[in-house]
Formats: C-alpha cells, structure tokens, sequence
C-alpha cells in the first residue's frame, strides 16, 4: 500500500489484522467531522472485510460491519456515549453488523461564515 491508501483502511476505516491472516481482525474506525463517509472493502485472505461508517445531517454516527466466514472481529465503536451498558467494545463472530447512535462528542461543525 501507499501511506494514503494504508492512511483510510487502517485509520478512516480502522481496519487491522489482530491476528495472522485476518483470523481476527480489529475494526476500529475513526470519523472525522471533515468528513461524511468512509467505505473501505478490504480483500483479507479470510474473505472481505467491509468497514463503513456516515455522519448524518443531525449528527448521529451510523457505521456498518462485515466480517468474513470463518473470522471473528473486536469491533470499537468511536466516540460512543459513556453511560451506555457493556462500554464502547464489542466481540463479534463472522456476520453483518450494524450501529447508530449519537456520539459523546460533536464532530460535525457549523459552516463557518466569512
């Protein structure tokens, strides 16, 4: 990879191999209010791996998750709030998974006027 292209799938789309080959993968996207989506489609030799995250208008966070047959995934939700039960850190099995929620900080910023 070149640092731009390993800058979104590790960073943006926060996906990392935990374990050789991706047998467990770490799915740790970070959003940035720069930003509105990050879709990464990673090619792991255990299957595809899809990280996808959108800041929404009203500035909920909503991120989508797949994880390969055969694979299992830590998966850590950015910015997600602090009273919630069971912390920002979820151990998943191979599937589809999906989240929404309005995160602990505001990452979408009001245009500036000039």
């Amino acid at each position: 990879f070149n640092n731009e292209v390993e800058f979104i799938y590790e960073y943006m789309a926060g996906i990392k191999a935990l374990e050789p080959g991706f047998k467990t993968i770490g799915l740790s996207p970070v959003p940035d209010g720069r930003v509105d989506f990050c879709k990464a489609v990673f090619k792991a030799p255990v299957g595809e791996i899809v990280s996808d995250w959108e800041l929404k208008e009203d500035g909920s966070l909503k991120f989508h998750f797949e994880v390969p047959e055969g694979a299992a995934a830590r998966i850590t939700l950015p910015y997600y709030p602090v009273c919630a039960a069971g912390g920002n850190e979820v151990s998943v099995k191979n599937g589809s998974f999906d989240y929404s929620y309005m995160p602990s900080v505001t990452l979408r910023k009001e245009a500036v006027q000039e």
